[in-house]
């Protein structure tokens, strides 16, 4: 089956959920997409949003990797300046070693 889903972990108050409840539904909901074939998991990087989003697209790729068997991750956004920039540089070296189950 050609799908693929997309996180952006907006959370409005309206809502009424918390980001760890929203946060613990995306893993679920990646290992249900992978069982059904899906292609792709999208995440992007904001921050500063009074409804959420994702501050750290790493480390969520990672537990949805740990939790996955075939499907690819595609990180859309990751912001890359001033000290946002060093934590990406020292996020990333470890990455593959994440995904790789080590």
């Amino acid at each position: 089956m050609g799908f693929a889903l997309r996180f952006d972990f907006r959370n409005p108050e309206s809502a009424g959920t918390t980001m760890a409840d929203r946060y613990a539904a995306a893993l679920d909901m990646a290992e249900w997409a992978d069982g059904l074939g899906c292609a792709r998991i999208t995440v992007s990087e904001h921050h500063g949003s009074a409804d959420g989003y994702l501050p750290s697209p790493v480390q969520m790729l990672a537990a949805m990797a740990a939790r996955t068997k075939q499907v690819r991750f595609l990180v859309a956004a990751l912001i890359a300046a001033g000290s946002v920039g060093c934590r990406a540089r020292w996020q990333w070296p470890w990455l593959p070693w994440q995904l790789a189950g080590h």
